[in-house]
């Protein structure tokens, strides 16, 4: 269920999500509006009445699903659902995708104290009896989730059932947070639910986000290598997305220009999806990262910061009247790295920016299945480990046989590579990979190596096609 202030980028990560939801089939449930400190809606009923601040309107998502409005002017997601139904089945219908959007605590800035439509449907999905994990991605602010939490305590809290049903919700609820848009998690999320799954991403979302932070390094130094930038972000990249009557609508710097936004170009470059991270992880790849936030992946890399929280940024989560304030992190030390081959000062970006080619590359090529026939379009990779077989132990000094079952339903060849994801895991050292760029290779455990340490390998397939796919097996040796 995810919360959304409809931001211009936030419209951007819809129409993403829109491609991806047949990775998300059966388990996309709610697209709520909410509120942020930028965005809300204001309500004129107030005594004294609040006026709305930068608020897009409570019908921006149905527009890019129906072709209504004019984020739906191309036509939407409903003129190209049957064509991406032939590429892709599991893709929702135009009336299931209208049932999921409703409206949450949008009057103001934090506001949590009223029950809603979208706070009542969490509240509902947290007590259920649904024994998935509820995964919460948040685009805005946490008000209609806290408002949700807030109800669960305010009608359990002193009675008999009170703790099985604050376990319930913890066990259940899993929060994204994209960098923390008011002040309801640190005010009351956090102090009254304090064992609550949380990821806090502060600084690695930047790196997807407007063109004066992901470039400049503007906010959090999280910079991307300008060979990532120039070769995805630009105009003539972003002309191979902004394709068919869904994708037309997607917007770019102009569009923010054309508002009036301060300090964006008025050029047909990619603008934003700072927040889609928050729900890139549950993609199903292959790196699994949803199994543990430290383990990275298209979603980024945290460090654990608690028993239940994770955050890119610890200094953030100890400072606890920090609040919505991206500002002043240049020389923080404790942010979460990963080693590029760059240049060291792109480090803090990396463990979100590695990702981009893939990302942005299949977003491309799931443009074009809203036209092209299955025969004529590019389909992902899959891959698989022998014998099914992603966890195993192994012992110091020992080789260890790696393979990957790899298949493309278009025929395509693919390029397969073997790595080391060395931050994902807890031997420090350096692996060397007998023959990376095949399927079938092996390795050896260092002699160094303690128990309990682990190693991440990761096989990367990539179907040559002018719009590839990629596609990953994560196998995690745990020293015994």
């Amino acid at each position: 269920m995810i919360t959304s202030d409809a931001e211009i980028d936030d419209i951007a990560s819809f129409h993403r999500l829109l491609l991806d939801s047949n990775e998300l089939a059966g388990s996309l449930e709610a697209v709520i509006y909410s509120s942020s400190t930028f965005h809300w809606a204001g309500d004129p009923t107030a005594n004294p009445p609040v006026p709305a601040s930068n608020w897009a309107g409570n019908d921006v998502f149905q527009n890019i699903i129906n072709g209504t409005g004019p984020q739906g002017a191309g036509g939407g997601y409903a003129a190209v659902v049957d064509n991406l139904r032939k590429n892709d089945r599991r893709y929702p219908s135009v009336k299931h995708l209208d049932s999921l959007i409703k409206v949450g605590n949008i009057a103001y800035r934090g506001e949590m104290q009223k029950d809603t439509e979208g706070s009542n449907l969490i509240k509902a999905a947290l007590l259920d009896n649904d024994p998935r994990p509820l995964y919460l991605p948040v685009w805005g602010g946490t008000n209609t989730i806290a408002a949700a939490l807030r109800s669960i305590e305010n009608e359990y809290k002193g009675t008999k059932q009170w703790k099985a049903v604050q376990n319930r919700v913890i066990a259940k609820a899993r929060l994204n947070i994209i960098l923390d848009q008011d002040e309801t998690y640190k005010d009351y999320i956090a102090p009254h639910w304090p064992k609550l799954n949380v990821v806090v991403n502060r600084d690695q979302f930047w790196t997807i986000a407007y063109r004066n932070y992901r470039y400049t390094g503007g906010r959090g130094d999280a910079r991307v290598p300008q060979p990532i930038e120039d070769a995805y972000f630009g105009p003539a990249f972003v002309d191979r997305l902004r394709v068919g009557p869904l994708m037309k609508t997607y917007p770019v710097s102009s569009d923010a220009a054309a508002l009036g936004a301060a300090g964006y170009p008025d050029t047909s470059e990619f603008l934003s999806e700072g927040d889609s991270p928050s729900y890139l992880g549950l993609v199903p790849n292959g790196l699994r990262s949803w199994e543990d936030p430290t383990w990275g992946g298209w979603g980024g890399r945290f460090t654990k910061h608690s028993a239940n929280t994770w955050t890119d940024f610890p200094s953030y989560l100890r400072n606890t009247s920090q609040k919505y304030d991206a500002r002043n992190y240049n020389q923080e030390p404790d942010r979460v790295r990963d080693t590029s081959p760059y240049s060291d000062s792109y480090d803090v970006a990396y463990p979100q920016a590695r990702w981009i080619p893939a990302l942005q590359e299949e977003l491309a090529a799931k443009s074009e299945w809203q036209s092209k026939s299955y025969a004529d379009a590019n389909h992902p990779p899959t891959v698989d480990a022998a014998g099914g077989r992603t966890d195993i132990t192994v012992r110091p000094g020992q080789q260890v046989k790696l393979q990957g079952h790899v298949s493309d339903p278009d025929g395509d060849k693919v390029t397969t590579t073997w790595w080391q994801y060395r931050e994902a895991g807890t031997y420090p050292g350096v692996i060397d990979i007998a023959r990376p760029s095949s399927a079938k290779t092996t390795f050896t455990v260092p002699r160094n190596a303690k128990r309990g340490q682990t190693i991440h390998m990761i096989l990367e397939v990539k179907d040559r096609a002018d719009k590839p796919f990629t596609r990953y097996l994560r196998i995690v040796a745990t020293v015994r």
